[in-house]
């Protein structure tokens, strides 16, 4: 049930957004108390087709100097979600 739950508030949190999110821009925007981490929010925009990779960015290293890319996520399926998840 909480897998379900954060599918759909990743998708009401991409389908808010003019621009693709990295993982990190969603982690920042996610509602409630329970803030998953951005390892789990990764494995939920692989495991599921409505989530679609559209890019790459660079972004600084936050254990150090440097910087790594981080993949730019969209939603594809406004089907999907519900109507009070979407609001």
């Amino acid at each position: 049930m909480a897998k379900v739950r954060m599918r759909n508030r990743i998708s009401a949190i991409l389908l808010s957004s003019d621009k693709p999110l990295t993982c990190q821009a969603i982690h920042e925007r996610y509602p409630g108390r329970n803030l998953p981490n951005t390892r789990a929010i990764t494995g939920v925009l692989q495991s599921y087709p409505e989530f679609l990779e559209v890019g790459s960015v660079t972004v600084p290293r936050k254990s150090g100097p440097g910087h790594m890319p981080a993949s730019l996520w969209t939603h594809i399926d406004h089907a999907l979600l519900s109507s009070m998840e979407e609001e």
